[in-house]
């Protein structure tokens, strides 16, 4: 993926020229590159569009200043883009990480918890955990140029319904509900189409935003109402006959085929299922709770016996690192790193892991530095109340809410409110998701600013591949442990979901600082672009499903990546103005001189 980024940059730096279009849409921060060596930091320093996508610190900085006139030097560039390159590949292993040990089990379980079916949960849980970064952007940066911005959330679109979707099925290929993708389909070009239309004049009104955003509300409306009729007609069909009878004998040969046919409807509406790595469903009964003592052993339990002893062997990395490669030991010791640390601060709620990821030590750890971790990132820590630190009442709340947790819980199973950490879970993964990406894509968009990288280029490309980077590693690994169509519609409902809701709420707070409540928009040249491409997409998918009674086979998946590789090629070559895309037009520029 990277490599894909990287190739885009390097054929912008040696083959782009400006263009027309491109001189009206470029940042002003691309005017660093007319300066003479000694002047571009003092300019990278005073020129806010350099330090708008800045959240630990600003990568221009590190680029233009850090090493001063050194910086201009070949090998001086070639430090700094080494050094930018290994930072995205920590971010990338942290989003890893997080995704494959705490964010997948967790959504899984929670899931299951609220006994939703797959595509349920793929179209809010999952959906709202992968539009997180985009939305959390606009919620922190609503000054964001609104090209950049709607490039991105639209080539964001395109990589999460060609790239994503095709390694969904080219990792484990799957039947998908008629029904439920033709909904999501539909709604999905029903929502490019109506953005596209109301952006077409270069203003976004505060109606049209609210417009934008009710159509969303109208979308969860209609798939949670649609869920509740679903399960009542299936519910019918069985008539007369208990699940509760029914379910545990479907393995019987007795059973009619058409009753297990309903059951297996039954189940997959109302029940999120677990499955170990042999595919066998797993009962989270019996993984609640584990006993701790020796074999044998009659003695009454204390609640806080063998505290510490499971806190450590919890935080022991388990990894047999003799047996890998090489190559590959080196990512393997920072992932355990990684791995040690993100457990002081991210809960596990996992059902099919003993006591369903319960550790009363480090869960009463993750109440004091969980909170600590929120205010450090969305950086408010230094703020006060009444001249009182923000961290003080931090630590106040936490340490109240530790003392009920020591005393009403044990170690050997998890308490009845247990599910208050899943809600932790959930939220501090997209919490730390939020960071790492925003961070990736600031790097990316340093970097395309070093390669001289217009606006929607970077928004299409280097911008919707970073962002979305926590989609593939979610996805993808949900899709491993056999929530196919999880995985699958999360592609859909997220990009409904930025499409709609973050475009949408982004235009409503520009609409309420604008004079006339109807702020400019700027689509910028390859927006239609990805409108085209996505439609397309989207007719050729539904068509190879038609043909294949809704199997979503292996060779879709390729052909889904190869259709994305088409797209970026497009992109690049109308950037290099080898082509045109559908955004320009095709009057000759020498008109304009």
């Amino acid at each position: 993926m990277f490599v894909i980024i990287f190739i885009i940059l390097g054929f912008q730096s040696v083959f782009g020229h400006p263009s027309y279009v491109s001189l009206l849409m470029q940042s002003r921060c691309l005017e660093v590159h007319s300066l003479e060596a000694h002047q571009k930091c003092e300019f990278v320093k005073k020129t806010d569009d350099c330090h708008i996508e800045a959240r630990l610190f600003y990568y221009s900085n590190f680029v233009y200043c850090a090493f001063g006139e050194f910086a201009e030097t070949r090998f001086g560039q070639i430090l700094n883009q080494i050094g930018l390159i290994l930072w995205c590949v920590l971010l990338f292993l942290i989003l890893s990480v997080v995704s494959d040990s705490f964010f997948c089990p967790g959504l899984a379980s929670i899931s299951k918890m609220f006994r939703l079916s797959e595509n349920i949960a793929g179209v809010t849980l999952l959906a709202f955990g992968n539009g997180a970064p985009n939305f959390s952007g606009s919620i922190f940066d609503p000054d964001t140029d609104s090209e950049l911005m709607y490039s991105e959330t639209l080539g964001s679109t395109m990589f999460m319904i060609g790239g994503i979707a095709g390694l969904i099925a080219i990792v484990s290929p799957f039947q998908v509900i008629p029904k439920d993708f033709m909904r999501d389909a539909v709604f999905l070009v029903i929502s490019v189409a109506l953005v596209q239309g109301l952006i077409a004049d270069e203003h976004y009104s505060w109606l049209d935003a609210i417009l934008t955003i009710g159509l969303y509300v109208i979308y969860l409306a209609y798939v949670f109402i649609e869920y509740h009729f679903e399960k009542k007609r299936v519910k019918k069909q069985i008539g007369q006959i208990s699940l509760t009878e029914v379910m545990p004998y479907m393995h019987l040969t007795s059973i009619r085929p058409e009753i297990q046919a309903q059951m297996r409807r039954i189940e997959e509406l109302l029940q999120f299922q677990l499955v170990d790595k042999d595919n066998e469903v797993i009962d989270i009964n019996a993984t609640r709770q584990q006993s701790i003592l020796p074999q044998g052993s009659m003695r009454r339990r204390d609640a806080n016996y063998r505290l510490f002893q499971f806190a450590f062997e919890e935080l022991n990395p388990k990894r047999e690192f003799q047996a890998k490669p090489l190559w590959k030991l080196p990512f393997e010791i920072f992932q355990a790193i990684l791995l040690f640390v993100l457990r002081f601060v991210l809960p596990i709620f996992d059902y099919t892991a003993d006591r369903h990821g319960w550790n009363k030590l480090l869960n009463i750890i993750h109440i004091f530095t969980l909170p600590i971790v929120t205010l450090e990132i969305t950086m408010v820590s230094d703020e006060t109340f009444f001249d009182i630190s923000i961290l003080i009442y931090s630590l106040s709340i936490s340490l109240g809410l530790a003392s009920v947790v020591f005393v009403t819980s044990r170690t050997d199973r998890p308490p009845r409110y247990h599910f208050f950490f899943a809600f932790l879970n959930f939220f501090g993964c997209n919490l730390i998701i939020f960071a790492a990406s925003s961070e990736l894509a600031s790097v990316l968009n340093t970097l395309g600013l070093v390669f001289n990288c217009t606006a929607s280029i970077i928004g299409v490309t280097v911008l919707a591949i970073g962002n979305s980077v926590s989609d593939v590693l979610a996805n993808v690994t949900l899709a491993r442990q056999g929530h196919q169509r999880m995985a699958f519609a999360a592609c859909f409902g997220g990009s409904i979901f930025n499409i709609l809701f973050t475009i949408g709420f982004t235009f409503l707070s520009k609409a309420f600082e604008s004079p006339d409540y109807n702020p400019y928009a700027r689509r910028g040249p390859l927006g239609l672009n990805c409108i085209i491409y996505i439609i397309l997409t989207i007719i050729f998918l539904f068509l190879l499903l038609s043909v294949s009674q809704f199997q979503v086979r292996r060779t879709f998946g390729y052909m889904l990546v190869v259709i994305y590789v088409i797209f970026i090629s497009q992109c690049i070559l109308s950037e290099m103005e080898f082509i045109h895309s559908y955004g320009t037009d095709h009057h000759n520029e020498e008109i304009f001189d």
